[in-house]
């Protein structure tokens, strides 16, 4: 900002004061807070006021907790959200945050709530693969590489859909050691199957039902292995949750939780398809090392991008996931020196000053980026803000100092004359089992309010496909007609985007072509070799009748968003636009059979396309100069579609009256021949 204002000397600067989320007292502590950044704060190198003014009043003071060690810190903020929660009704648990400096900072708080029966959730980094259902998927892929990874052998066997028996993994466990084997050798040593001669008389006696279970196990493992030489880590996955009826089951959710982990294994299941898209190799080693990189460094889902604004749970994140996030009560905790600020870790090799354009502070940049982390912290609150430290973290024997951030914030008075808050309650009733909290029952339907194209198709098809699909999320296996389409648009984007950029050839195209080739996902070889044929048959002809390097286009994958009424909201993708003089064009690609003039004009996805297209946040175009296209690849044929304003107008009450027909929907199946294509017919009861 210094810079701008020095080069742009005629610009005008507007101060914004007025603050619309903390009450004045936090305001007025983290502005005494970030005075201590003067002289480079901008506030003092521009000579400008920005002292916030709250328009929610004066507000409760911010308070200090202090304790003696931080486990009675955790407990003591546990202790203040219930009491708070108690007498203020209409609070909610999501109403709380407790903010920590680093992941790793979030143990204590996790324990207490837990102890508690006080429903929470953990939005830091990495927390996907270490969700329960999550981690039990990974546990299985790590078994499939490697049948000597005991840790994931007993999670594999301990739950679901095994779920052995406490009694009879500890008679296998036993076993494994008294015979020195492996876990699953000692299954394959019960169940006979292991070559080695044993006395079958000391061999343990597992119950029917567990014996049952292994061979069934077995018989599925052998099945996967077999898969696991052609197939990606994805679809042997997919095959597990489909063999071992989990798929089916994940259909049946009945509860907040179960319909959250259902959301969490598509997740997951993005995850590995993304992988698999932007590497040449995904078979199982390569999948499973790549998991096993992730959990080590911490794989990072941005907090913004999740639905946990949804979840009534008392919230831990890091002060760098809360920013531009607010709450109505706010701990910041551990804020002691080493902490919070932590300490500066110099660069290796230190970048020289006189490389550096920008302008350096004069103090101490570590000690003011931490303050202004803290600053943002105190201003996620809107009503009540605490900081909580403790003398001792760990096994540390030397007491720890309390955060020149707090007395900054507060005043040392404020500080001093906050006793150690003890906890009255004896180490080992901590143990004592809490009751765990209500479990929660499916939430009343909500009105579905954003859709595509793709959603609307899917409901028309079948609309408990729609709801297998897109509103419980349950993971399909690749096909290799998906692949396909996904590597010709892929190609066709990269190729414009160079071609803009310098002069292109055919090879260019084919390299990118081959480059973006996804070789999982088809019945067989010779499947996956005659559409990559196929392929490489269309490319050709689109360049060599159709490219033309004087008229690129004007955007590629243009992603669009608008409001079809004020509580509906439309999103898509333009595969292409192209403007010649005044006209509009919109093409969308199809790599299937050509489509008569009468369905292509009335076409859902191209009334959709072109209500965008007329959108003034979007194209703003004219419907007099627009035109939608399909070009079908197969043929280098065009088919176009051009629509009045009254008739974009009846699209777009169509279009509603579709969507209040989706949201009133019980989303019962539709039965027909195409039930033996749906990617969802293993979990449909309709299939037969």
């Amino acid at each position: 900002v210094l810079q701008f204002m020095a080069d742009y000397k005629k610009a005008k600067s507007i101060v914004l004061t007025k603050n619309y989320r903390s009450t004045q007292n936090i305001l007025d502590s983290a502005y005494r807070l970030i005075q201590h950044n003067n002289p480079d704060t901008l506030e003092s190198k521009l000579g400008i006021d920005k002292n916030l003014q709250s328009v929610n009043g004066l507000g409760e003071k911010p308070e200090f907790i202090y304790t003696p060690k931080v486990n009675f810190e955790a407990e003591e903020v546990v202790k203040t959200i219930k009491a708070l929660k108690e007498k203020n009704k209409k609070l909610s648990w999501s109403d709380f945050a407790i903010l920590v400096r680093a992941n790793n900072h979030a143990g204590p708080f996790i324990k207490a709530l837990s102890w508690a029966g006080v429903p929470f959730q953990f939005l830091g980094p990495g927390q996907l693969f270490r969700r329960e259902e999550i981690k039990n998927l990974i546990a299985y892929l790590f078994f499939l590489a490697d049948p000597e990874d005991e840790t994931s052998c007993y999670r594999v066997l301990a739950h679901q859909p095994i779920s052995l028996s406490g009694q009879d993994l500890a008679l296998l466990n036993s076993l494994a050691k008294k015979a020195n084997t492996s876990l699953f050798g000692a299954v394959k040593l019960v169940l006979g199957s292991e070559k080695k001669e044993v006395d079958r008389s000391r061999l343990p006696s597992l119950s029917v039902a567990s014996q049952k279970k292994l061979k069934k196990f077995i018989k599925m493992i052998n099945r996967h292995w077999e898969l696991a030489k052609e197939k990606s880590a994805g679809q042997v996955l997919y095959y597990f949750l489909e063999d071992s009826g989990l798929l089916k089951r994940l259909t049946k959710a009945n509860s907040v939780e179960e319909e959250k982990q259902v959301a969490n294994i598509a997740k997951f299941f993005d995850r590995l398809s993304a992988y698999e898209m932007n590497h040449e190799e995904a078979g199982l080693h390569s999948v499973v090392n790549w998991l096993k990189l992730a959990l080590d460094l911490g794989e990072s889902p941005s907090v913004n991008n999740d639905d946990w604004l949804l979840e009534d749970k008392v919230n831990i994140l890091t002060l760098h996931s809360a920013k531009g996030l607010e709450f109505g009560v706010v701990f910041l905790v551990n804020l002691v020196s080493g902490r919070f600020p932590t300490y500066n870790r110099r660069e290796q090799i230190p970048l020289p000053e006189e490389l550096v354009k920008e302008v350096l502070p004069q103090g101490d940049y570590h000690q003011q980026e931490e303050r202004r982390l803290f600053y943002v912290g105190m201003t996620r609150a809107k009503e009540k803000l605490f900081l909580t430290a403790s003398k001792f973290y760990g096994e540390g024997k030397r007491p720890l100092k309390i955060s020149p951030f707090v007395y900054e914030a507060l005043g040392e008075e404020a500080v001093k004359k906050q006793p150690s808050k003890k906890s009255s309650q004896l180490s080992l009733l901590r143990f004592k089992p809490t009751k765990p909290p209500k479990k929660e029952t499916r939430a009343a339907k909500q009105p579905i309010d954003h859709f595509s194209f793709s959603q609307i198709t899917a409901f028309e098809h079948c609309p408990a496909q729609y709801r297998y699909q897109y509103l419980q999320k349950i993971p399909t296996a690749p096909s290799g007609a998906q692949n396909f389409g996904i590597a010709i648009h892929q190609t066709l984007h990269q190729f414009f985007k160079i071609a803009k950029e310098k002069e292109v050839a055919l090879a260019d195209l084919l390299a990118l072509y081959q480059n973006n080739w996804l070789s999982f996902g088809y019945s067989s070889r010779l499947h996956e070799k005659r559409l990559f044929k196929e392929g490489k048959k269309m490319l050709s002809g689109f360049y060599q009748e159709n490219f033309d390097p004087q008229n690129l286009p004007l955007f590629l994958e243009k992603k669009f968003n608008f409001f079809l009424t004020d509580k509906i909201k439309i999103t898509g993708v333009f595969d292409r636009v192209d403007k010649n003089d005044e006209v509009w064009e919109i093409i969308d690609y199809k790599t299937g059979q050509v489509i008569e003039q009468k369905k292509a004009d009335k076409s859902l996805q191209m009334n959709l396309y072109l209500l965008a297209a007329v959108d003034r946040g979007i194209l703003g175009a004219d419907p007099e100069n627009l035109m939608g296209t399909f070009y079908f690849l197969k043929t280098g044929q065009k088919v176009s579609v051009k629509k009045t304003k009254r008739e974009l107008a009846q699209a777009k009450k169509d279009l509603v009256k579709t969507i209040e027909k989706i949201n009133k929907s019980n989303f019962a199946p539709k039965p027909g021949f195409w039930c033996d294509f749906c990617p969802f017919r293993m979990v449909c009861d309709e299939w037969k």
